[in-house]
């Protein structure tokens, strides 16, 4: 199973997008500023074809992100299929 992750770290500049794969491990996808990840991981998901998203992190900002990605996704696409995961 695909997973599409990112560890939100509040301190850096960019924000690190993995695709993670049980088989062929890991591969960095994408470096995006945090104001801009809820915008940039609709896209990802599509282009990839993987809705699993599981994000990490301090839990105001993650929920913040999380809440504004499922906007974003029905804003772009009208869909509601990105499931996202929080730790």
């Amino acid at each position: 199973m695909q997973v599409i992750l990112c560890n939100i770290n509040l301190f850096d500049a960019d924000q690190k997008v993995w695709l993670v794969d049980e088989s062929s491990g890991q591969k960095e996808i994408a470096r995006v500023p945090l104001d801009h990840l809820y915008k940039v991981l609709p896209d990802l998901c599509r282009d990839k074809n993987v809705y699993n998203v599981h994000l990490f992190g301090f839990t105001d900002i993650v929920n913040e992100v999380t809440q504004n990605l499922a906007k974003e996704e029905v804003r772009l696409y009208n869909e509601n299929k990105i499931k996202v995961e929080v730790n």
